[in-house]
């Protein structure tokens, strides 16, 4: 079929399928590939005719068509940018929302820190104070065993036992919860303490 004349119509559905491809952002030569399929002519003779002859019979038809094409191009890529501006917006918020819960987290983390550090403080100063309760305990049951000592030693000197309770015989937990009596001055009894 070599040198056979293209009739009106070949020339016609050259152009339209060729403009069509293009406004769709298709390549020309996927058009020539498509035609030599529909016109039984080989690819290069489709383009050979288009580029020759058809192009020039529809200038206007294709420059509009390339307009057509780059405007297509734009507001896909607007809608897609305008997606993904709706998807950066939507994943912003929810990283806001994820940081405030966060934030939440923290405030209250922080806030049992505190009482436990309080809490902490307290056992602190608790425990100092029972350390002074003990050593005093201990400074009374040493002061007790020389007294006790003192008193053994004046009693086989003189032979003679006390009629009372001394202090040496009271418990150390007695001496701190029970007061003194308060009637009596140390020099009472003192003298208790020698009779």
């Amino acid at each position: 079929m070599k040198g056979r004349m293209w009739t009106k119509e070949e020339d016609q559905l050259l152009a339209d399928t060729v403009l069509d491809y293009i406004r769709d952002g298709k390549t020309q030569l996927d058009a020539f590939a498509f035609l030599s399929k529909e016109l039984g002519r080989t690819a290069g003779a489709c383009a050979f005719r288009w580029n020759a002859v058809v192009r020039q019979l529809v200038m206007r038809d294709f420059k509009k068509a390339k307009k057509d094409s780059i405007m297509n191009e734009l507001k896909k890529k607007r809608v897609a940018s305008s997606h993904s501006l709706k998807s950066i917006m939507k994943d912003l918020y929810q990283v806001e929302e994820k940081r405030e819960d966060m934030q939440y987290r923290v405030q209250k983390l922080e806030n049992k820190v505190k009482e436990k550090e309080e809490r902490l403080r307290q056992l602190a100063t608790e425990n100092q104070q029972l350390k002074e309760h003990c050593e005093a305990i201990e400074l009374y049951n040493q002061v007790k065993e020389r007294y006790a000592g003192i008193l053994q030693l004046l009693e086989s000197a003189s032979g003679l036992k006390p009629e009372k309770e001394s202090y040496a015989d009271k418990d150390a937990s007695d001496y701190f919860s029970s007061k003194p009596d308060e009637s009596k001055t140390s020099v009472d009894t003192e003298t208790d303490a020698q009779s």
